[in-house]
């Protein structure tokens, strides 16, 4: 068949495969199109080409992909916000509040910060869900002594904090189901700064 023809000007025929056999002398003006025959991969060398046969295999892989995921449709959120796209999720870091006044509400599962300006109170949140952890953590600056209301009067090793000095202080709230109270303790740090 001669290359330097255009498509156009070939007589196309469409042939059975037994046809096409009983044709002694094919033309060069024409292209032959075999209808009944069937072509399988081993029959055609596809090594270096994008143009390749999919087989039953290939299906079945494509068919057991997972679907696109969609967030909080098929894939759970973190806190309500999407795990989705590129980056980190950081777990570990929480925003620490300043807390002022002399009568303070704490936040359940809070990092916060205090420097008492007079004697202090703390509210401690109601728990309704006891199948969570609940903690509560104050960083306490006390650069002069003041009475402070810790809320509880259930302690860590039965003990009751002793704020009786200046100083940094660390105030750990634990809500105990057992106990349905929260327990509090307290962490000298040293000197105020």
């Amino acid at each position: 068949m001669a290359t330097d023809k255009d498509l156009n000007q070939f007589v196309i025929n469409k042939l059975t495969q037994q046809q096409y056999d009983s044709i002694v002398n094919p033309s060069e003006d024409e292209m032959y199109f075999i209808t009944d025959g069937k072509i399988s991969a081993d029959d055609v060398d596809d090594t270096n080409s994008t143009n390749k046969f999919v087989t039953s295999s290939d299906i079945t892989t494509w068919n057991g992909k997972q679907d696109a995921l969609v967030s909080g449709n098929n894939i759970k959120t973190i806190n309500n916000t999407s795990i989705l796209g590129s980056g980190n999720i950081d777990t570990l870091s929480q925003p620490v509040t300043v807390l002022s006044g002399t009568s303070i509400t704490l936040a359940d599962n809070s990092i916060n910060t205090l420097t008492p300006t007079g004697n202090t109170t703390f509210t401690l949140p109601t728990v309704t869900d006891t199948t969570v952890f609940h903690q509560i953590l104050v960083q306490l600056n006390l650069s002069t002594v003041y009475t402070i209301d810790l809320g509880t009067t259930t302690y860590f090793n039965s003990e009751a904090p002793d704020l009786s000095a200046i100083g940094n202080y660390n105030l750990i709230f634990e809500y105990d189901n057992a106990l349905s109270a929260w327990v509090v303790g307290c962490l000298g740090k040293g000197a105020v700064v």
